[in-house]
């Protein structure tokens, strides 16, 4: 199975090799999560701990290098599994000379100087997050490539974008060295613990929608706007716009680039583009919270702006299409009502009257005589005396 995924991974990266010589160099208009993740994950690449001069350690040593799928220190929170990738090194020699007591085995006397042979190595990793457990091996390292992370719907709502998610490595490693004197053995262990440790934000929530203009559903025809505000935590890139289901519009505001770092590992960066066809796509990065847009509190940690005009009278299907940096898309369609501004300008146009805004009437002022009888007049005034009265008098009382 290992075999097989290796195969893949290459076979994807030499494939992509004929479109992009250098894929350190290229700029790509799409997130290259499949090109990095079968680089990442051909892990014949990978430089260890114990091969990279910068590192200085004893006996061993392991660190976290990077989660996928992941954008610019972001992780999408419906990806289900992740893949965690991390390095390590081993530095133990295979005989050391112990001047420490070492107690002996079946009645033998305690030894004070000797040297042992490694007889056996324990090794225990875990994997958690935000101080949970969630992945346990006692494997080699040699057999454990990456750590799976699988992270349930439940658990991954806990996080907004504006929240980070930490995942920890902890790490246990026994060295067991061995004296063998005739019939008595002694053992000597010595162990080496630590932990490495990654944060990101988990891209989670809804994306609400809002259309500015117009508020109603109705305009002018000779002022069509289809603009909206889009809250989200999720980046988004790219934006297109449909106008009764053919492509009309778009905008391009990311592009993207691959880097790697002193192992061997690649990431991907983005940078602005500013690339409009007919539609205009602003982004602000800042916490939003519009409560009054929708039923429960929640708050947001990006406003876009997509701003759409058109030209025709009549009803019309638009729709605007938004993809973030993880290749989900999300879709909002609105029926729109453009009309005339009436009759008049209707006929002079040439235009349906179907579509002529109404012309508003004034109904004519008229004044309502209500005649109220003498009797009824003093039974009204008697109410109001009684009433103050009471009031007086109820007053006194208390």
């Amino acid at each position: 199975m290992r075999a097989a995924r290796a195969a893949l991974a290459l076979a994807l990266v030499v494939a992509f090799s004929f479109a992009c010589a250098d894929p350190l160099s290229c700029v790509y208009s799409d997130p290259p999560i499949d090109v990095v993740m079968a680089h990442n994950f051909n892990a014949s690449f990978l430089q260890t701990l114990a091969n990279n001069p910068e590192e200085n350690f004893s006996l061993f040593s392991a660190t976290l290098i990077g989660i996928f799928p992941s954008v610019e220190g972001r992780v999408p929170a419906d990806a289900g599994t992740y893949q965690i990738l991390w390095t390590w090194g081993e530095n133990y020699s295979t005989i050391v000379h112990v001047t420490d007591r070492v107690e002996g085995s079946g009645g033998c006397a305690d030894v004070n100087d000797g040297d042992f042979s490694i007889y056996d190595i324990a090794y225990s990793f875990k994997i958690k997050v935000d101080n949970e457990t969630i992945n346990w091996t006692d494997a080699a390292p040699t057999e454990v490539p990456y750590f799976n992370l699988s992270l349930g719907q439940e658990r991954m709502e806990r996080y907004n974008a504006t929240e980070k998610m930490e995942v920890t490595l902890e790490y246990n490693v026994t060295y067991t060295y061995i004296e063998e004197h005739l019939t008595c053995v002694y053992f000597w262990s010595t162990e080496e613990s630590n932990s490495s440790n990654l944060s990101y934000y988990v891209e989670n929530g809804n994306v609400t929608f809002f259309t500015a203009r117009p508020v109603l559903g109705e305009q002018w025809y000779r002022n069509n706007h289809f603009d909206n505000l889009v809250f989200s935590n999720k980046r988004m890139y790219k934006s297109e716009i449909y106008l009764d289901g053919a492509k009309v519009g778009e905008a391009h505001v990311l592009n993207f680039s691959i880097y790697n770092d002193t192992y061997g590992a690649w990431f991907i960066n983005s940078s602005r583009d500013e690339n409009y066809t007919n539609t205009t796509m602003g982004e602000h990065e800042i916490i939003y919270s519009p409560i009054p847009m929708i039923h429960n509190n929640e708050s947001f940690r990006y406003l876009y702006e997509e701003n759409y005009s058109y030209s025709g009278i009549g009803r019309h299907n638009l729709t605007l299409v938004l993809t973030d940096d993880f290749n989900r898309t999300y879709n909002y369609s609105k029926e729109l009502l453009s009309r005339a501004a009436g009759a008049q300008e209707a006929a002079e146009e040439g235009v349906d009257y179907a579509y002529a805004r109404p012309t508003y009437e004034k109904p004519e002022e008229s004044l309502t005589q209500v005649i109220i009888p003498t009797g009824a007049l003093a039974v009204i005034f008697i109410v109001v005396l009684a009433s103050t009265w009471w009031g007086m008098t109820g007053a006194k009382r208390i």
